[in-house]
């Protein structure tokens, strides 16, 4: 990810300490307290990242997780497989998705709604910013419009294995965020 020579350091604007450092090798994660990311020769152990986690240091205020308009939203991750003879079939439907179906999408409170694509699998994420998600999936899944966008793109999709039931698509937990 990084080379053994760089550094990627921040200062703090009040005392000039490091509050940040990406130290690495070629071939370690950058916040591995193990390997070269580590023990790079200069490396001072005490402001590497994995030393010192996060940028708020005593007495520094809290930096907080959540906007002044509220919470932060759910985050969800997703993923189908894409059925190869259907790709273009879907491709081209998402080149143009109709406007009533990304009205009722923002209606249901979801932003920031992405789709990927990795060879054979389609990978989905999106924010949910409501208080009801499964009520707003319900209000969703009877608008009229969203039900005839779903059957044409239902039959370029192939649930996995793992998908629950009554859901299209698979659910990836989350791992890890940063904003």
């Amino acid at each position: 990810m990084y080379g053994a020579d760089d550094d990627l350091s921040r200062r703090d604007p009040v005392d000039g300490a490091n509050t940040l450092s990406l130290r690495s090798s070629r071939y370690t994660h950058p916040f591995s307290t193990t390997g070269a990311g580590a023990d790079a020769p200069g490396v001072d152990r005490g402001t590497h990242l994995s030393h010192r986690v996060g940028l708020v240091r005593a007495g520094h205020p809290a930096v907080s997780t959540a906007s002044a308009a509220g919470p932060s939203p759910k985050r969800l991750g997703s993923v189908i497989r894409l059925r190869p003879e259907h790709r273009a079939e879907y491709l081209a439907l998402h080149a143009a998705v109709w406007p009533e179906v990304e009205a009722t999408i923002r209606a249901c409170n979801i932003r920031n709604y992405t789709i990927f694509l990795h060879e054979d699998l389609l990978i989905g994420y999106f924010e949910y910013h409501g208080d009801d998600f499964e009520a707003d999936q319900q209000r969703m899944a009877a608008d009229p419009h969203t039900q005839r966008w779903w059957a044409l793109t239902d039959r370029c999709q192939e649930q996995l294995p793992d998908a629950r039931p009554g859901e299209q698509w698979s659910r990836l937990a989350q791992i890890w965020h940063l904003d």
